[in-house]
């Protein structure tokens, strides 16, 4: 027998593992494989929380502010900011994990 729709509860995943990490997403908490938390500020979790819901997605700036800040006005700093915390807490010097592209001009 099928399930209809209505009956299957399609939740998000609650850890997503990457590079020696774990990210608990309904705590928005960064953990290393062994357990042990990673200090990151609650804006910068909320932009992890984002960017792992759409692995290997270009995620744009203006939909990242918009899940992160929708009724707050920010600058772009902000979001470099968070953009930053991210890596140092990943140890993510060679940006393989967390990627930014130069902004795209169509014509």
């Amino acid at each position: 027998m099928s399930r209809k729709a209505p009956e299957i509860d399609l939740k998000p995943a609650e850890m997503i593992t990457f590079g020696g990490f774990v990210f608990l997403t309904k705590k928005r908490e960064l953990r290393t494989v062994e357990g042990k938390m990673v200090d990151l500020r609650s804006q910068s979790a909320e932009v992890l929380s984002v960017l792992a819901s759409r692995p290997s997605e270009i995620v744009s700036k203006d939909a990242l502010m918009q899940a992160v800040w929708p009724d707050t006005f920010v600058t772009e700093d902000s979001l470099t900011q968070c953009i930053a915390d991210i890596r140092r807490a990943l140890g993510e010097d060679a940006h393989a994990i967390v990627e930014t592209f130069p902004k795209r001009v169509t014509g």
